[in-house]
Parts: structure tokens; C-alpha cells; sequence
């Protein structure tokens, strides 16, 4: 179990990849939603990347969601560069699949 204090968002080498931590959780979405925020002023397209999530409950997904909605407002084009088995099989059970645009 990782602790409460996240690396969760480690910009990778491209600027606008955004790499989630291994847990995004209830633990964790507040410093997430301040990394989200502040891609959202410096990029016109953001590339997700939850290949590592091995956990993520239905606070993680909200804030993702949310997340995403706020880009598409902006302009901003939002694209995955791969999302977990685990991340893809709860947004499902969710419903949220659409919504996260993870079927494109």
C-alpha cells in the first residue's frame, strides 16, 4: 500500500502526459484535483496516462471525469496513452466508460 502522500501525476517526459500513481483514491484525489487544475491552463492537449493504477475507486474516477468535462469546456483535447486493466473494469462497472472516453 503506497502512502497518503502521492506521486500519483508524474508529468512524464512529454510535457503534457500526465501519469497516474498506482492508487487514485479518496486518499489521494485532493492533491490530484491540484495537478489536474493546473494542466488545464498550460496545455491544448493532455495526454492520461493510468497504465500503473492498480487501485482506483469511485472518488478517482469522479475527479477524472470531472476533470475531463472541464478540458472539453476549455477546447482542451484530452487522449489516453493506455489505462490498467483494473481502471478500465471499474469505470465499466461504473458506467463511466463513455464518459471517460476511454472507448476511443
Amino acid at each position: 500500500m503506497s502512502e497518503n502522500t502521492p506521486q500519483d501525476s508524474v508529468q512524464n517526459q512529454q510535457s503534457n502526459e500526465f501519469v497516474f500513481d498506482e492508487e487514485v483514491d479518496i486518499t489521494t484525489v485532493a492533491l490530484l484535483h491540484e495537478k489536474l487544475n493546473r494542466l488545464l491552463n498550460e496545455q491544448k492537449e493532455i495526454y492520461l496516462n493510468a497504465q500503473k493504477v492498480t487501485k482506483i475507486d469511485g472518488a478517482g474516477l469522479q475527479l477524472i471525469m470531472g476533470f475531463i468535462l472541464a478540458a472539453r469546456k476549455l477546447a482542451l483535447t484530452i487522449k489516453w496513452n493506455g489505462v490498467s486493466e483494473q481502471f478500465a473494469k471499474n469505470a465499466e462497472i461504473l458506467g463511466l466508460t463513455d464518459q471517460l472516453i476511454l472507448n476511443r
